[in-house]
């Protein structure tokens, strides 16, 4: 954990600004449902403050607490409540097990096998896991490694969820792959 968090604040520190919600993400968020939502590694917090502003109830998780902490400035600046909590997703096990959600956002992040194999059980049922994140093509292009990327319709069939949608595309971002489910 410990390596990933200082890896994370690096890149984080190095950051200015949040950014632009994703487009994939902007493109699918109306299918979200009112409620709880679980912003799976959210960085700066730039989902997680765009579904605050329109009434969702926001629980933020990363590693990096210069993200954390970045997202939480943000957040009091501009009158939002949020939940924050530092966590290692490689470790799953423990996190909210107590808790559900109405949906899950997990952009720019390839959660490990175990993660995604507790995620359905975070849903509370009819809720929607929206995920989008970089392909094995831009791994390929940038070099990161490939067990970090999405590959082609791999996760079409998740324990628990019915994918309403999936999508591969190239945007301004790179080559991509977009998951929209339901919990059954």
């Amino acid at each position: 954990m410990e390596t990933d968090r200082i890896r994370w604040n690096e890149k984080h520190a190095a950051k200015t600004g949040s950014g632009d919600p994703d487009l994939f993400f902007l493109k699918h968020s109306d299918s979200l449902l009112p409620g709880q939502t679980l912003d799976l590694a959210c960085g700066r917090g730039r989902h997680a403050l765009y579904l605050a502003t329109l009434g969702h109830g926001i629980t933020a998780v990363d590693i990096s607490d210069v993200a954390l902490d970045y997202l939480q400035n943000r957040a009091a600046d501009n009158g939002i409540e949020l939940k924050i909590v530092q966590a290692d997703l490689d470790q799953p096990e423990n996190l909210f097990a107590e808790q559900s959600f109405d949906n899950i956002v997990c952009i720019n992040f390839r959660p490990p096998d175990r993660l995604l194999a507790i995620l359905p059980r975070w849903l509370r049922p009819g809720g929607k896991f929206l995920w989008c994140s970089f392909n094995e093509i831009q791994a390929a292009i940038k070099g990161f490694p490939v067990t970090l990327a999405l590959h082609k319709e791999a996760f079409l069939h998740i324990s628990g969820l019915e994918c309403l949608v999936y999508e591969r595309f190239e945007d301004h971002t790179g080559h991509r792959d977009g998951y929209l489910f339901v919990k059954k």
